[in-house]
């Protein structure tokens, strides 16, 4: 029996953005839930009746960003090894994960190219390991 697809956990503040990147992620076969704050995806995640293999999160975002949003995942006992993709458009995307704690975190400049974006999701999904 095929397992079910991976669900997804898309947080991005910029409307057009989100339905983007969710459409892509459901053509490539997960499955996604989307928020447009962290607000939103920390409901989400504290509902707990998905089980959310991958966060996708935007870095600025108003009220808490993907970074607090990451900070806060970290203290919830289920989902503190959820790995996490942060996408930014800071000019030293180092700097996201110097502030988003500890875990799985990979990073993606913006803009987004979709073969990049898809094979650090598949990695994370999968738990193989990232390039550098």
């Amino acid at each position: 029996m095929p397992l079910p697809p991976a669900h997804i956990l898309l947080v991005e503040d910029d409307a057009p953005s989100r339905r983007l990147l969710a459409l892509a992620l459901r053509s490539e076969g997960y499955e996604v839930t989307d928020a447009s704050s962290a607000e939103d995806a920390l409901a989400a995640l504290e509902a707990g009746d998905i089980a959310f293999r991958v966060l996708v999160t935007d870095v600025k975002m108003p009220g808490i960003g993907g970074t607090g949003l990451l900070q806060r995942l970290r203290t919830m006992e289920r989902w503190r090894s959820l790995p996490a993709l942060v996408v930014t458009g800071l000019a030293n995307p180092a700097e996201a994960l110097c502030e988003a704690g500890e875990g799985r975190v990979a990073y993606l400049a913006k803009p987004v190219h979709l073969s990049e974006f898809f094979s650090v999701v598949a990695s994370l999904v999968d738990g193989r390991e990232l390039r550098a």
